[in-house]
């Protein structure tokens, strides 16, 4: 929940983000989620920082991260324990729109990181 709370504060993205989330569990794929990283550098991520070393770092390790990265409100706990029901797999932030695009596979997702 901490990490959909900390992706996005709009609530009708959380139920899609926390999909992204719990498939990327169960297909065992890394969470691969900015806010995790940004939890420990105290700054915007930088592609760089994907290579850090900290258990929070879950463009590193498979594993959710040891604690929450903040305090999550409501509407994120609620999209962490009913997720929408997608094939996502991944997104990336639309800064021109605020919101994220989804995308099933990896060339969906390549397309979404060249609208951004």
């Amino acid at each position: 929940a901490s990490i959909i709370g900390a992706e996005t504060n709009l609530v009708d993205e959380m139920d899609t983000i926390a999909s992204v989330y719990h498939n990327r569990i169960k297909k065992k794929m890394k969470l691969e989620s900015d806010p995790t990283v940004e939890y420990v550098i105290k700054r915007p991520m930088k592609p760089k920082d994907k290579f850090i070393d900290s258990p929070y770092n879950t463009y590193q390790n498979r594993t959710l991260p040891p604690s929450p990265i903040n305090s999550p409100g409501i509407s994120a706990i609620k999209a962490a324990i009913y997720p929408a029901k997608t094939e996502f797999l991944y997104m990336v932030m639309n800064y021109k729109s605020g919101r994220h695009l989804f995308g099933k596979n990896y060339n969906e997702h390549k397309r979404n990181i060249r609208k951004k």
